[in-house]
């Protein structure tokens, strides 16, 4: 047993996430971000934070389900009314252990590798 750590990332819009989470090798395991306030133009991004390095972006959603692109393992399901957000880990690891973070942003700007 080990643990994921949640964090928020400073934004005016105030997501807010469990600050730790329980996990087992091989489970999946889900994070969840409740953001009330978000807009129409806005979509939730998730960013993994391994100690000691920046925040790297893992996955954006709108409304529809997102899977990554480099992580296989990782999805992302935004609720209709997009006022909560499900981030899930198949196949969990002991190398998952990091801070995660949700955050939301516009639809014009472009997630970078890292903040």
């Amino acid at each position: 047993m080990w643990w994921l750590s949640g964090n928020l990332l400073c934004h005016t819009k105030n997501p807010i996430q469990e600050p730790l989470l329980e996990a087992f090798n091989g489970n999946k395991t889900d994070l969840f971000c409740t953001h009330p306030n978000i807009q129409t133009n806005e979509y939730i991004f998730w960013y993994r934070q391994f100690p000691s390095q920046p925040p790297h972006f893992i996955v954006r959603g709108y409304q529809e389900p997102s899977k990554s692109i480099a992580e296989e393992r990782v999805s992302l399901v935004v609720a209709q009314n997009r006022k909560n957000s499900t981030f899930s880990f198949t196949n969990v690891a002991v190398e998952d252990q990091a801070f995660y973070f949700c955050a939301l942003g516009d639809t014009v700007s472009q997630p970078s590798e890292s903040l």
